[in-house]
């Protein structure tokens, strides 16, 4: 017994002499004084290239590991940056990066999308009448994905769900879905599944968009209407949903898709 526990924790130091001799982290400070060009920093995304965007108060950086390159909100050109001040990104499979935008905590006043091949922005015109201020700040924020058949779903704290089809290189058809009153205004959670399902945890329990009837219905009238607050969901590697209750606990979900 001696003997292995000797070899043990013999075993325990190789292990850490050699990660910290070959496998440490390398970080590098990137600011004013090493040229980064603002002081302010939003969000941070990686696209599929490779280059990493910041976006700040005002505009939007795009580094490729030398250089960066700036693009600036312009009112008089349409194309330009719509918005800088950026909460949330995403990368489409066309390569297309989609951002929401705007002063206030937890909601944005602007959706735009960058076309890489022109280098310019669009605005998308969607309903962003929201408060300044939310009253419940760890509620959901705004969420963007892509479906299986390329369009783009946006999900804001206005109480709308919207559906953007790209019909011709830049020409969208937006659809506009109402969350229902009774919940919109209690989100704690919201995630899109595998098999591109969209769910939201709110104080009345877990809703999924049923895109066939296109609205939410809530999914524990299937088994128990005693269900709520559902405050954070995930999925395993197996494709079962793991969903966090106030005061049921932790449940699985292993559900048929919709």
């Amino acid at each position: 017994m001696k003997n292995y526990l000797l070899l043990v924790v013999a075993c325990i130091q190789f292990c850490l002499v050699g990660y910290s001799q070959s496998d440490l982290m390398n970080f590098e400070k990137l600011s004013l004084d090493e040229g980064f060009p603002s002081p302010n920093m939003m969000t941070v995304f990686k696209d599929s290239k490779g280059f990493m965007w910041f976006s700040t108060f005002e505009n939007l950086i795009r580094f490729d590991g030398n250089e960066y390159k700036i693009f600036y909100s312009n009112s008089k050109d349409s194309t330009s940056l719509q918005e800088g001040f950026i909460h949330h990104m995403f990368e489409d499979s066309r390569g297309r990066i989609w951002s929401s935008g705007g002063f206030g905590i937890g909601n944005f006043k602007t959706v735009q999308v960058y076309f890489p091949s022109t280098e310019t922005f669009k605005k998308i015109p969607i309903e962003t009448s929201v408060p300044a201020l939310t009253q419940n700040l760890h509620k959901a924020q705004n969420y963007i994905w892509e479906d299986e058949d390329s369009a783009i779903w946006i999900k804001s704290i206005s109480k709308c769900l919207y559906k953007i089809t790209d019909k011709d290189n830049g020409n969208f058809q937006i659809e506009n879905f109402r969350i229902n009153e009774s919940h919109a205004d209690s989100v704690f959670a919201q995630f899109v599944d595998s098999k591109n399902n969209f769910w939201l945890g709110t104080a009345d329990g877990l809703y999924l968009f049923d895109r066939k009837e296109e609205k939410f219905l809530k999914y524990e009238d299937r088994i128990d209407n005693e269900f709520d607050h559902a405050l954070g969901i995930v999925e395993d590697s197996k494709g079962i949903l793991w969903i966090n209750y106030r005061k049921k606990g932790l449940y699985s979900l292993d559900y048929e898709p919709v």
